[in-house]
């Protein structure tokens, strides 16, 4: 398969990749999970490489040969994507038996795991925000007990996205240092992100808020 061959393919694939798959082509270290590939032209050849977390970058395969190159990268999509069906098809399956149990409690009980489960999916959905301007994220345990922060790769800017119960929203706490973090010095952000307010609206005044402030 060749280098335009594959960018086809992967133009086809893109509704299924939306969310699951970074696949890149002719970049360097580019996003956090991605894979991809690239010409090192020093080395004359096609360096296939999968990314994690806090700067990884693991070059898994090389070659000289293109259709080689990115036939390898297309397996490893298409890898992705079988996993992530699995995963779905396991999630489907898990909810439905959760859904079944919680049929039998009372129904004040049913009412606060719904409401549960909805503050975290917003409250993921916030945190994905950060994660897409280059944030990284750390378990700190402060006087609160062990709390999830986003936090800026350069390490002087720490985000807690704390949920207020009786607003049913979140605000952003912040502090430029560990320290402060564990201390729980920290600065309260005036907007507030609303659980019912429009979600695609809510996220995009977030993301221009984190543009602004936190970058």
């Amino acid at each position: 398969m060749r280098k335009q061959e594959f960018l086809k393919k992967l133009d086809e694939l893109k509704p299924q990749l939306q969310n699951v798959v970074i696949a890149q082509v002719d970049q360097g270290r580019g996003f956090p999970y991605a894979i991809g590939c690239n010409w090192n032209e020093k080395d004359q050849q096609w360096n296939i490489y999968r990314n994690g977390d806090r700067d990884e970058h693991m070059i898994i395969f090389r070659t000289s040969d293109e259709d080689e190159a990115f036939d390898y990268l297309m397996e490893m999509v298409e890898m992705q994507l079988e996993i992530h069906q699995k995963d779905l098809e396991v999630k489907k399956r898990r909810q439905q038996e959760r859904m079944e149990r919680e049929s039998k409690l009372p129904l004040e009980e049913q009412k606060r795991l719904k409401e549960e489960r909805e503050m975290e999916s917003k409250a993921s959905k916030i945190r994905q925000v950060f994660f897409c301007n280059g944030f990284t994220d750390e378990w700190i345990k402060g006087k609160r007990g062990t709390e999830y922060y986003v936090v800026r790769r350069d390490g002087k800017m720490y985000c807690h996205p704390r949920y207020i119960k009786e607003k049913r929203a979140f605000v952003i706490e912040s502090v430029t240092n560990k320290q402060d973090a564990e201390n729980e010095i920290l600065k309260v952000d005036p907007d507030i992100y609303y659980m019912d307010e429009p979600e695609k609206e809510m996220l995009k005044r977030l993301d221009e808020n984190v543009m602004a402030n936190y970058m």
